[in-house]
């Protein structure tokens, strides 16, 4: 049976640096002053302003312009975040090639998310040829210059076992650098090690630390897995209230697999009628995101219509997409509806 999500998969997204702090119009005015008199990081930070449009109106063409100043003058997160409005076409026209050599000129520079960057550009064979080498080693650049989610994408790597590199013990290691670099995503993978004892000894207990961990880092596939070890008791005791309690958390971040979960909760727990109504709730929500069993238990509820009005039509629909989903039950009683 499977207990915990596996999600060994490499982020195909790009990042640029951007401070968190809440900046006034004095606050602007100061910084422009302070660009035009050659602060450059300065100029920076009015990038990521006019970037993400805090503070300011967003203007992706001022924001590559001071980007650029930053960038020429030595402060390399204004090269990873003008790499970034070039690869995505922002304020600039669209040019990989760029993108790429202002990733470069980051990385060289010994700033982690250019390095980051790059290794997606090779990872996905955006702009250049696709080339696993070459996007193992910049990760590898990326942890090294402290970038977690390098370390992270680095641990996946070696614990793929169709990669040359394919090394469990070591995919830990770096998941664990993950994890203390405050990456919720490498606390959830090293908990997935632990709970799978691939390279490590088997321990629930890690795993569900490293699952809470994940989960109160925001990390929803962390609090999917935190509800897996309540529902079925591994590293604490069995659960269901919160099972439930995480399970819903992880739903209405999007997690399907939470969202079924809660659907077969509600639907065991008893007969009361608004628990089943729940359940039809929820595997709605699982079926919207494209959960096939999710879809082939609504359309049985449907076709029933033991607690919920009777539909055959949306039955059928909905054991077309558990189908299509390939649930292979699902094909089946939609042929079988469907021939009627």
């Amino acid at each position: 049976m499977k207990y915990f999500a596996h999600i060994f998969i490499v982020i195909s997204l790009i990042f640029s640096f951007c401070f968190c702090e809440t900046y006034t119009k004095k606050d602007i005015i100061e910084l422009e002053k302070k660009c035009k008199n050659r602060d450059f990081e300065s100029c920076g930070v009015l990038g990521i302003l006019y970037d993400k449009g805090h503070g300011v109106k967003q203007n992706y063409k001022k924001s590559s312009e001071f980007y650029a100043l930053a960038c020429e003058n030595d402060y390399f997160f204004g090269c990873n975040n003008l790499g970034v409005l070039y690869e995505q076409g922002l304020g600039v026209k669209k040019n990989y090639d760029k993108a790429r050599n202002l990733y470069e000129k980051s990385c060289l520079n010994q700033y982690g998310l250019g390095c980051y960057n790059l290794a997606i550009l090779y990872e996905n064979g955006v702009g250049v040829d696709k080339d696993n080498q070459k996007a193992s080693s910049f990760y590898e650049k990326s942890c090294q210059n402290g970038y977690a989610l390098g370390c992270n994408n680095l641990g996946i790597f070696h614990a793929n076992k169709n990669n040359q590199r394919y090394d469990l013990k070591l995919a830990k290691e770096y998941f664990q650098k993950a994890c203390d670099g405050s990456s919720a995503l490498g606390c959830n993978n090293l908990g997935v090690s632990y709970a799978s004892g691939q390279g490590i000894t088997k321990d629930f207990d890690k795993a569900k630390n490293l699952f809470l961990k994940a989960c109160n880092g925001g990390y929803m596939l962390g609090c999917y897995n935190m509800g897996n070890a309540y529902k079925f008791g591994l590293g604490v005791e069995k659960n269901y209230s919160k099972a439930i309690e995480y399970f819903t958390k992880a739903c209405s971040g999007g997690v399907g697999e939470s969202c079924y979960n809660l659907g077969i909760l509600y639907y065991n727990s008893n007969a009361i009628k608004d628990n089943y109504k729940k359940s039809a709730d929820f595997y709605e929500k699982a079926c919207n995101e494209n959960i096939g069993e999710a879809c082939y238990d609504l359309g049985i509820l449907y076709i029933s219509g033991k607690y919920i009005e009777k539909n055959a039509n949306q039955a059928i629909k909905l054991f077309e997409k558990s189908c299509e989903l390939g649930y292979e039950q699902g094909c089946r009683l939609s042929e079988k509806f469907s021939s009627n």
